[in-house]
């Protein structure tokens, strides 16, 4: 089902799925650099906040989060519009990067966008994960889970129809989310 749903991707959502994790590293690289501190805390701060975090949103959270410890301010007093315990893990990944960033899915996302280059991890939501099965099933905390199994299913089929169509994973799952998302907010239905 993953490449059905490539094959009604836009050539705007090909585009801009192409190129995301290579914007989200450039743009992760120019927070660093602004607050002179490494590459990685930035990417975890910045996986850390992305649960239930729509991405404009989470760039401006994990810079103010990044501003806080760039400055020695308390962290825990800056407003994010996530859950709080992934402000508590931002907190924690600041001060020790991806080490300690939990779940396959923000772990992926977090190395997704520090070597957008990689071919062997793929970032897997329930968007991905529905993609896969080809259909819209409720992934959240009291139905669906993407178990681990499902996870590494998932990715596995990822990986593998990238391959065949000659791009990254990444790449390929960018391009289908965005498709994903279009093709659901034109069917009337929640994103």
């Amino acid at each position: 089902m993953i490449l059905d749903i490539y094959k009604q991707a836009r050539p705007e959502e090909v585009r801009a799925g192409m190129r995301w994790y290579d914007e989200a590293h450039a743009w992760a690289a120019g927070v660093a650099s602004a607050h002179g501190v490494p590459l990685e805390p930035v990417v975890a701060v910045t996986a850390a906040l992305s649960p239930a975090n729509k991405w404009e949103r989470n760039k401006v959270d994990t810079e103010a989060m990044i501003s806080a410890y760039a400055n020695g301010e308390d962290m825990s007093a800056v407003k994010v519009c996530t859950y709080n315990r992934n402000k508590d893990l931002a907190i924690k990944a600041a001060r020790r990067g991806i080490e300690v960033l939990s779940g396959p899915k923000t772990n992926a996302f977090a190395i997704n966008i520090l070597h957008p280059e990689n071919e062997d991890v793929v970032t897997i939501d329930r968007h991905g994960y529905n993609i896969h099965i080809g259909e819209r099933m409720i992934v959240s905390q009291r139905g669906l889970k993407v178990t681990p199994k499902r996870y590494r299913e998932t990715a596995s089929a990822y990986i593998s129809r990238a391959g065949e169509i000659g791009i990254r994973p990444n790449q390929l799952q960018a391009i289908t989310w965005l498709t994903w998302r279009r093709m659901l907010v034109e069917s009337g239905e929640r994103v």
